[in-house]
């Protein structure tokens, strides 16, 4: 019986032997085209990312560089509530008769101790002649970078060393010295912006009669990148008026003849005469900067930041109104600015009502 079996299970069409090896199906790799279409998405992807991640990581920055101006902010309401009086633009310590700094010392040093460097402060204080002029390698200069002084949305530019001159570090943030300048026609420097040009005047927030809401404190300014970059230099030169100014720039290269120097090179130096340590509330955002016209400048797409005396910080659009740019500089420390809405937040004491600035 068993062998019948066998014998019918044998003769089954199609049936299969107990003793055949069972076949595998072969399996094949990826062909050419299947490799370039998976690598074209691939690439069409990262090329949709990468935008985003940009944008994503200067958001980040543009973040931290309005906190950095808003902790500036802080530390000048802090000084004023505890010495009576805003820091000098330039010169010593507050409220004291000229110190041995040549005139120099920024008020942004002064600040030091309100932005947790109350060493590098001490430092300074401590040094015979507190410390000499700013800019000198014998300062006392950090022995890094400031995180606190700097918008990470500019590169670090190495440490300007041309003897007998040596920066120390960079710092992106300026105070402001309103909508006046040096008046080569007239030989004055009215002073229109908050701080005293000197430690032997002195300025309060209440001085500010036209609001610290509508009064530009600081602003950031680009830092050096080479000389063929207007938004991170100036030029060494003395034209009378902002639109004279403008037209020694082609594109973002200088055309007019002078030196070209590094915005932001001179950490701690507050001479107010000139555009290594100056911000001056007269042409627009991002335009080029001379001798007498330091702009207000960044990395930010559209525009910068600025401090106003409030504390609050605004994101200023370079297409702001900045009135008549043929106008040489203000002869007078009180009355309207000629540069539109712009000249009238650089004012203290204008007596402008100053439009709506949007961020």
């Amino acid at each position: 019986m068993s062998v019948l079996m066998l014998g019918l299970f044998k003769s089954r069409p199609g049936a299969r032997s107990m003793l055949t090896p069972r076949r595998f199906r072969s399996h094949h790799g990826f062909t050419l085209i299947e490799l370039l279409v998976v690598i074209a998405i691939v690439a069409v992807l990262v090329a949709l990312l990468i935008p985003a991640v940009q944008q994503a990581r200067e958001a980040a920055r543009r973040t931290q560089c309005r906190n950095n101006l808003r902790q500036l902010g802080l530390a000048i309401h802090n000084y004023e509530a505890t010495t009576g009086c805003l820091p000098p633009f330039g010169g010593g310590t507050c409220c004291a008769s000229p110190s041995t700094n040549g005139g120099y010392l920024s008020g942004i040093v002064m600040l030091l101790p309100y932005l947790d460097q109350a060493s590098l402060w001490s430092s300074v204080t401590a040094a015979p002649g507190q410390g000499g002029v700013p800019f000198y390698p014998t300062f006392p200069h950090p022995p890094g970078p400031l995180p606190a002084l700097l918008c990470p949305s500019s590169s670090v530019p190495p440490p300007y060393v041309v003897p007998p001159f040596g920066s120390g570090t960079a710092r992106s943030y300026h105070l402001s010295v309103g909508d006046s300048t040096w008046n080569s026609g007239a030989g004055t420097f009215p002073n229109r912006g908050p701080f005293s040009h000197t430690s032997g005047e002195t300025r309060r927030l209440r001085d500010m009669t036209d609001g610290l809401t509508n009064t530009v404190f600081m602003g950031e300014k680009a830092l050096f990148l080479d000389q063929n970059d207007v938004l991170g230099t100036y030029l060494g030169s003395s034209p009378s008026s902002p639109a004279a100014c403008r037209a020694l720039a082609t594109g973002w290269t200088y055309s007019g003849s002078g030196v070209i120097w590094g915005h932001g090179r001179f950490w701690a130096d507050g001479f107010p005469f000139d555009g290594v340590s100056t911000l001056t509330i007269i042409l627009p955002p991002n335009s080029p900067s001379c001798t007498y016209f330091s702009t207000l400048t960044s990395r930010h797409a559209g525009g910068a930041h600025v401090l106003m005396g409030d504390g609050s910080v605004r994101f200023i659009n370079q297409n702001i109104d900045a009135g008549l740019q043929t106008s040489p500089p203000a002869t007078l420390a009180t009355g309207p600015s000629p540069y539109g809405v712009w000249g009238a937040l650089g004012s203290a004491q204008g007596g402008e009502v100053a439009g709506d600035v949007q961020d």
